[in-house]
């Protein structure tokens, strides 16, 4: 299988998966989600690997869920309210108390 987010490398019964979108530091989107299940799958079936290792491109390993896809899908649906909802987790616990 040809992978868009995540690189694969198999030397010495060694399989090496490397998350490989470092202009976003590695956040994991759905594509990513899809192309790791999928790499750890096929590693169970694969008799000739012994250590499986799972690495980062770049500066960061991964810095979790990539927000700004979870934006632009929310924003394609009508009426989404995501937004306002993440502006107002930025602002802090103090201003969600004041807003209230």
């Amino acid at each position: 299988m040809a992978y868009s987010t995540i690189l694969y490398d198999f030397a010495d019964g060694v399989a090496t998966r490397t998350f490989s979108r470092p202009g976003v530091r590695n956040a994991f989107n759905d594509v990513m989600a899809e192309e790791v299940q999928a790499a750890l799958k096929s590693a169970e079936r694969d008799e000739n690997i012994r250590c499986r290792v799972i690495t980062g491109a770049g500066q960061s390993f991964c810095v979790g869920q990539d927000l700004a896809a979870i934006i632009r899908h929310a924003g394609a649906g009508a009426g989404s309210n995501t937004r306002p909802g993440i502006d107002q987790a930025h602002r802090g616990p103090r201003a969600q108390h004041q807003s209230r």
